[in-house]
């Protein structure tokens, strides 16, 4: 081959876009994804364990110290309890299967998606659990005979307590979509042709 038809060859791939993909800074970027997701998926899921078990505790010990029973709030008290307990067998559940993925590139972006897909499950689920302890807190105020305007302010309190939750929910989706998204497209870059 002569020197001008390699000089046309190179020329032409000038005109091209080439690209490589630096994989050690990818896997770097996938393993600090994967450990963001984790992170966030344990503390979520230690703020509800913690919360639960403290307003339990309060709750119950007031009702205790009541003396008469109001019925919502022991139910409140023991859906609380409930709910932390089946947290606490959630986590040990999520971190038991930890190790069932591989260490590859793409086994750690799964690993990462996995846990990111857990926590966006736990926040739909919290979005549930707040409805049912916003009516069980407003029956036992109004079963209490609380002022109309604690009531009310409780009722506020609780819409805007939905929506920070409805963002929270939807933040947790975008960050899955994201890890998806990534995956999706490492998978497509593995079916082109070299």
């Amino acid at each position: 081959m002569e020197f001008e038809d390699l000089q046309k060859v190179w020329d032409s791939q000038q005109n091209k876009m080439m690209y490589a993909i630096n994989e050690d800074a990818l896997f770097a970027r996938i393993l600090k994804h994967k450990r963001k997701a984790q992170n966030l998926a344990g503390m979520a899921e230690l703020i509800i364990i913690f919360a639960n078990l403290i307003t339990f505790g309060l709750l119950a010990s007031m009702e205790i110290m009541k003396g008469k029973g109001n019925v919502f709030g022991m139910v409140m008290a023991a859906v609380m309890l409930g709910t932390a307990v089946y947290m606490g067998w959630r986590r040990w559940k999520r971190i038991k299967e930890e190790n069932r993925f591989d260490r590859s590139m793409l086994g750690e972006l799964e690993h990462a998606i996995a846990n990111a897909d857990y926590t966006v499950r736990v926040a739909r689920s919290m979005g549930l659990y707040l409805v049912a302890i916003a009516v069980l807190s407003l029956l036992s105020l109004v079963a209490d005979g609380t002022n109309w305007r604690m009531v009310i302010g409780m009722a506020v309190f609780f819409v805007i307590t939905a929506f920070a939750s409805k963002w929270e929910y939807r933040w947790y989706v975008k960050r899955r979509d994201k890890l998806t998204r990534l995956r999706d497209k490492l998978e497509k870059e593995e079916e082109l042709p070299v």
